[in-house]
């Protein structure tokens, strides 16, 4: 899909148009398409890396001007880039797991354990960071053994992470 943003500037001199993304001069290339009077900005195959604020910037020997900023919102669908890991942990110790996300926009993270009916809530031993993106589970016991996954879902999409073995332990003292 193509974006095609507007600058409606004019002037006596007629003016010279250039625009910019984070302070960079955007080129007319097989990226960014430029009309001939430099008008119309035409971004090509949108992806995410294209998302930002663009600025359309006027000059003539009179003067300059430089548009308010176009944003160009790219949405997409949420990405797991930091995926729980396996962990081994002792009865009564505490268990964190980590799953980090991109989209846009904005995800809802959820917890499940596999097997298990429901997602994990906050109670007395599970909690969350704000944004759901750690849950640390304290005065873990052998029922808190399974497979945990992180499931990341917006408007455009959802990813659910790679299964996380937690593994808790207990050591028995076995005396003569």
């Amino acid at each position: 899909m193509n974006a095609t943003l507007f600058c409606n500037a004019t002037g006596n001199p007629v003016p010279t148009i250039r625009w910019t993304k984070g302070g960079s001069v955007i080129m007319g290339n097989s990226k960014n398409e430029l009309s001939a009077d430099q008008k119309h900005l035409t971004v090509i195959n949108v992806s995410r890396n294209d998302g930002g604020e663009y600025l359309c910037e006027a000059e003539n020997s009179l003067g300059n001007n430089t548009s308010t900023g176009i944003r160009l919102d790219v949405q997409y669908r949420p990405e797991i880039t930091f995926h729980p890991n396996a962990v081994i942990r002792p009865v009564g110790s505490s268990v964190i797991l980590y799953c980090n996300v991109t989209a846009n926009p904005e995800p809802t993270i959820s917890w499940t354990k596999i097997g298990f009916s429901g997602q994990l809530h906050n109670n007395s031993r599970i909690s969350y960071s704000e944004s759901h993106k750690k849950l640390t589970m304290a005065n873990v016991n052998m029922r808190d053994s399974g497979k945990y996954e992180c499931a990341a879902t917006n408007d455009v999409g959802k990813d659910v992470s790679r299964a996380a073995l937690v593994d808790v332990t207990c050591n028995y003292d076995v005396s003569p």
